[in-house]
């Protein structure tokens, strides 16, 4: 697979090509467990049970909230890998254009409606006492940073529209293990609890996704809006 630039899956062996392009993304799969279980490893062995209580308990409405945005920005994609696939160049940087539009009014949405509602959301799921404020912090600093997860989404999306799974996968593994070192960081040398738990995800996660704008700048500039 060139690393550089724009792949046709449909030249060549496609059945070839097809393989090498999914391989990444299932191995992203296994990597977004291992991201949860390091998380789940620190904050227990540090926060003790009411800490990784409070962080699984906010983790189900913030992975509502990214599965929403996983598809959203998805389906934008969709229609930059079909301008792909048509060679439309034009089409490239116009449907980029509205995917990066929509995804930044689509978090503005999304973190407006749902900060306010948060501490509602969890009461209504009947979060305990003693989590609650724990959960509640670790809720708003995640939603918060909305526009940076859905950022990481679209740019990695546009990358593999150009039919580049690899660089993606890559760049999550860098966030990983920023995200381990932050972990520590924050929480055993900082001491700020759940809030460090949060604030780690979101600045590993801004990280990947200014890799991803530079590597899309300079390998995949055509794709850009002129």
């Amino acid at each position: 697979m060139n690393l550089r630039q724009p792949v046709i899956l449909t030249d060549g062996n496609p059945a070839r090509g097809i393989i090498l392009f999914t391989l990444p993304i299932f191995a992203g799969d296994f990597l977004n467990t291992f991201y949860l279980m390091a998380d789940a490893f620190i904050v227990g062995r540090w926060l003790g049970i009411d800490g990784l209580a409070a962080v699984g308990a906010g983790g189900s409405l913030v992975q509502f909230v990214f599965s929403f945005a996983i598809g959203l920005t998805g389906g934008f994609v969709v229609i930059t890998t079909q301008r792909v696939g048509e060679r439309n160049q034009e089409g490239i940087r116009r449907s980029v254009a509205a995917g990066l539009q929509l995804s930044l009014v689509s978090a503005a949405i999304l973190m407006i409606v749902l900060l306010p509602l948060a501490p509602h959301i969890l009461a209504a799921m009947q979060t305990p006492a003693q989590i609650i404020d724990g959960t509640l912090s670790f809720v708003t600093i995640t939603i918060s940073g909305i526009v940076v997860y859905m950022a990481f989404f679209m740019l990695s999306g546009i990358i593999q529209a150009g039919g580049n799974s690899m660089i993606p996968f890559i760049f999550m593994i860098i966030a990983n293990i920023c995200n381990i070192i932050l972990d520590i960081i924050f929480i055993v040398v900082f001491s700020w609890g759940i809030r460090g738990v949060a604030s780690a995800t979101l600045i590993s996660e801004f990280i990947a996704a200014v890799l991803c704008a530079v590597y899309l700048f300079r390998h995949f500039r055509s794709f850009l809006p002129q």
